[in-house]
C-alpha cells in the first residue's frame, strides 16, 4: 500500500512538473553605481513562497551556462536567480580577459562581497521568494564568490570565522577531500551531481525530476 501511494505521488508530481511553464526574465539591479543584470527563472504556477537559489557564473561572466543551470533548478521547483557579478553585458570569451576580470574581484574582496550581496537582496525582493530559504551555488569563480557570501553571512550572525578558517585548512579537511577524490576516481565520476547505486555509476550531470524517475526506473 505504501509503495502504491509513493508511486502515485511521484506520477502526480511528474504530471505537475511536465505541465509547468518555466518563465525566464531579465532583472536589472545595481551595486552602487554599477548597472547589473541577472536572470530569474520560476514555474509560472507558483502562487506561494518557494525556496530560492542564487547561481553565480564562472569567470567568463553571465553567459548561457549559469542560465541553463538556473532553468534546471526552476524545473525542480525552485526560484532560481542567475546573478551578475561583472556588470550588465560584461561577458569574456578568452582566458586572458576572463582571468583579468576575475582578478579584479579576487583582489578586492569587499567589492566581491558587495556584488553578491546585491544579488541576494535583489532576489529577496522578487515575488514568491521565501526569504528564509535561500541557498547559493557557483561554478569556479562563482564558487569562490558563494564562499565569500557564506563568510559574510557568518560574520553578520557572529560566528567564529577564525575557527572556520582553521578547520577549513586542517588535515582532517584535507584527508576528507582526498578521500572524496579517490572515491570519484573509483566510480569514474567526472561531473556533479552523479548518481551511484549499489556500487554502480548510473548517471553524471544534472537531471530534471522526470529524467531522474526514468533513471531510477520509476516512470
Amino acid at each position: 500500500m505504501k509503495k502504491t501511494i509513493l508511486v502515485l505521488t511521484m506520477i502526480f508530481a511528474t504530471t505537475l512538473i511536465s505541465n509547468a511553464k518555466i518563465v525566464s526574465k531579465a532583472v536589472d539591479y545595481k551595486d552602487g553605481d554599477t548597472q547589473l543584470q541577472g536572470w530569474i527563472y520560476y514555474d509560472d504556477g507558483i502562487k506561494s513562497p518557494k525556496p530560492a537559489v542564487i547561481v553565480v557564473h564562472e569567470w567568463w561572466g553571465l553567459n548561457d551556462y549559469p542560465k541553463m543551470r538556473a532553468q534546471q533548478l526552476a524545473e525542480l521547483g525552485y526560484i532560481a536567480f542567475a546573478a551578475d557579478i561583472y556588470g550588465k553585458g560584461v561577458v569574456k570569451t578568452s582566458f586572458d580577459e576572463a582571468g583579468a576580470e576575475a582578478g579584479k574581484y579576487r583582489s578586492n574582496i569587499p567589492l566581491l562581497r558587495s556584488r553578491i550581496n546585491s544579488a541576494l537582496e535583489t532576489l529577496k525582493k522578487q515575488p514568491n521568494v521565501d526569504k528564509n530559504k535561500i541557498a547559493a551555488i557557483g561554478y569556479c569563480f562563482g564558487g569562490g564568490t558563494v564562499l565569500e557570501l557564506a563568510r559574510k553571512c557568518a560574520e553578520d550572525i557572529g560566528l567564529d570565522i577564525e575557527r572556520f578558517k582553521k578547520d577549513f585548512q586542517s588535515d582532517t579537511a584535507k584527508h576528507a577531500v582526498i578521500q572524496d577524490i579517490e572515491t570519484a576516481r573509483h566510480y569514474g565520476i567526472n561531473g556533479v551531481p552523479s548518481i551511484v547505486i549499489d556500487g554502480t555509476k548510473i548517471q553524471s550531470g544534472a537531471l530534471s525530476y522526470p529524467q531522474l524517475l526514468r533513471v531510477l526506473g520509476l516512470n
